[in-house]
């Protein structure tokens, strides 16, 4: 072999491992976009905001286009349903049993926030302050007679109030029954100005409620639904079919972050108390107020029987017309695939 030829073997050689080692860093530089939406508020988003922070998304390689928005995830489903979302967090509300019969395939990927002996609830029926300390309301059928605001029928604070109305033996035309206070600036304005006796609120805003002397706690869901799933993510099923790595790869960053959490016990930890404040802008002093996290150590796994009581309830205030099979709405394969991954069982 000549000295030429092997020189142009060489050349040839080094210029293949460059091109070689050119696209192995471009494919570890690649990542998946995944257009997603939260309401920073809220703070059962906590596993999402820790994904985020401590990289793990990134370290799934997912690179998250986040879009922030305000008010109930209900607004989100028709940009999940028609494909602007790939991913979103979704109550089950009416939209998302309905959703099936209006031709839109939306499924629930796994659940987050949940009730749990020990951890911190969701929402709360408050009462307003000179109520409670005159000791006119301090129990659910106190209630009797009262001007309660449910907020918007099929929303979780409707589901917690009506359920608190019904435990108490009591319907809503046994109270004075509203539906306007939709929003945190509702139910703090609802209290303080004494608009309503009694609303459902969602926390952080049910604490600083407190706090500000404007209402008390009187029921959680833990008290009336011990059984809730509180929220959920969900994609379209083309998505889900279309992207699978993806969409586990996502769950598993998800699912780092629950760990995360679960690791706590139920109690604040300087660093989830941090990452909580950032992103709902609360301070750290007020939100000590709330004895701790919520509950994630289910890892995803979607309670059905939740899922079936929520869509009954819905029927019965006829705000879901047609009933679906619960199973045609979960598709939790990809949440096992990811369990499967880190070790959970």
């Amino acid at each position: 072999m000549s000295l030429r030829f092997r020189c142009a073997v060489v050349v040839a050689a080094i210029g293949l491992f460059a091109i070689g080692t050119h696209h192995a860093r471009a494919a570890d530089t690649a990542k998946a976009v995944v257009r997603f939406s939260l309401n920073p508020v809220v703070t059962g988003n906590l596993p999402i905001f820790i994904a985020i922070d401590r990289g793990y998304f990134a370290a799934e390689g997912i690179d998250l286009k986040l879009t922030k928005y305000g008010g109930s995830s209900v607004t989100q489903m028709p940009l999940a349903a028609r494909g602007d979302l790939d991913i979103t967090v979704m109550v089950a509300g009416p939209a998302l049993f309905n959703q099936k019969t209006e031709g839109f395939d939306l499924r629930i990927l796994a659940s987050m926030q949940q009730t749990h002996p020990g951890w911190t609830d969701g929402e709360y029926v408050m009462v307003r302050k000179d109520l409670w300390d005159s000791g006119a309301v301090r129990k659910l059928p106190d209630l009797k007679g009262k001007q309660v605001d449910g907020g918007p029928d099929g929303s979780p604070i409707s589901f917690v109030l009506n359920l608190a109305l019904e435990k108490a033996g009591l319907r809503r035309s046994d109270v004075v029954y509203t539906k306007k206070f939709a929003t945190p600036p509702d139910w703090i304005a609802g209290l303080r100005n004494h608009s309503v006796d009694a609303l459902a609120a969602a926390d952080p805003v049910a604490t600083v409620l407190e706090l500000q002397g404007y209402g008390k706690k009187l029921a959680s869901d833990q008290d009336v639904a011990p059984w809730l799933q509180i929220s959920f993510l969900i994609a379209s099923e083309k998505y889900v079919q279309e992207h699978p790595a993806t969409v586990t790869a996502f769950l598993k960053a998800y699912l780092k972050a629950a760990k995360d959490i679960d690791a706590s016990g139920g109690k604040w930890t300087p660093e989830l108390l941090a990452e909580m404040a950032k992103w709902t802008q609360i301070s750290e002093a007020d939100l000590q107020h709330i004895a701790g996290p919520a509950y994630y150590g289910q890892f995803g796994t979607i309670n059905k029987v939740s899922l079936t009581r929520q869509q009954d309830y819905l029927v019965g205030l006829g705000q879901v017309k047609e009933k679906i099979d619960i199973d045609s709405l979960v598709d939790d394969g990809l949440l096992m695939t990811a369990r499967r991954e880190l070790g959970i069982h």
